[in-house]
């Protein structure tokens, strides 16, 4: 059976998130720093007591950017931030899941 590699989906979001954001010239800095925070977090931070700091500190900054940017983005609600923030989150929280059985 075909089984999903939870970091490199993770991983994948997060660059797809930042090219998003380069190729449309919407440079976030927040969100990129976000998305930055968690490649480290999940190919050089081997500590599992850092895990969710780490995802904490993830949703801290998109909140901050949330808070200083709105939900909206020119009258539209930012549906790809949702879909790239929440799916994060629902897997880093299985990523983390399984790597602490």
């Amino acid at each position: 059976m075909f089984k999903i590699n939870l970091k490199y989906l993770i991983a994948s979001i997060q660059i797809i998130d930042i090219a998003v954001h380069v190729i449309t010239g919407q440079i976030e800095p927040i969100r990129i720093i976000a998305s930055l925070l968690l490649l480290v977090w999940l190919f050089a931070i081997k500590n599992k007591r850092y895990d969710w700091g780490v995802v904490i500190l993830y949703v801290f900054l998109n909140s901050l950017f949330l808070f200083q940017n709105g939900i909206l983005n020119d009258g539209s609600p930012r549906v790809f931030f949702l879909v790239a923030v929440i799916s994060t989150l629902l897997l880093s929280w299985k990523f983390i899941s399984n790597k602490n059985k």
